[in-house]
């Protein structure tokens, strides 16, 4: 009785720490009669996939995947998987959080971080699981820069999904970012 209670606690412990490995997996799809490349991705013994904007690189491991969009300087993407909390995307818990994890992600000697009063709710469902939007602006290296959070509770995780930029590159940067949004599929 002890052992079976002994895995049955390991068990949970596992599945509390079940994260997306974002260490890509080549992935192959057809669309009308053409092979193509997806990056796919492990969620235990799940294959999650999405197809990035054109042309953007991607660097992932571990419960990090970091994007670097072709044709936007200064910019990046970036999606992390951690551990669900017991708040909703849109509880002000994890609205701070949001905020928090973004502020550490700004590059040193960044000023002026401004957050857009409103808060959009599902920009993006995912697998049918709420999102919550936050938008920001800052300042550094002498320019203005835009960037967007995107939390997403899934089953047994949750997803942060970041996106940032030239103020002047921010729509464009944005809109392709939010369309990779839509393919992510085999989430929980």
């Amino acid at each position: 009785m002890v052992h079976r209670v002994a895995v049955f606690l390991l068990a949970l412990g596992v599945a509390a720490q079940a994260r997306i490995e974002f260490t890509p997996t080549p992935f192959f799809v057809q669309f009308e009669g053409f092979r193509v490349q997806q990056p796919g991705f492990r969620d235990g013994e799940a294959l999650v996939t999405f197809a990035p904007p054109s042309g953007w690189t991607l660097d992932g491991a571990g419960a990090v995947l970091n994007l670097v969009p072709k044709d936007f300087a200064m910019a990046m993407a970036r999606v992390e998987s951690r551990r669900l909390g017991t708040a909703a995307v849109d509880a002000e818990e994890s609205l701070k959080f949001a905020r928090d994890y973004f502020a550490q992600m700004l590059p040193n000697g960044a000023t002026g971080l401004k957050w857009e009063p409103e808060v959009e709710r599902n920009p993006v469902l995912l697998n049918k699981h709420e999102t919550v939007r936050l938008e920001a602006t800052y300042s550094a290296v002498g320019q203005s820069f835009r960037a967007t959070v995107i939390l997403c509770n899934l089953a047994d995780q949750q997803l942060i999904f970041v996106v940032g930029g030239r103020e002047r590159d921010f729509p464009k940067l944005y809109e392709a970012w939010r369309r990779s949004l839509f393919t992510w599929q085999g989430l929980k």
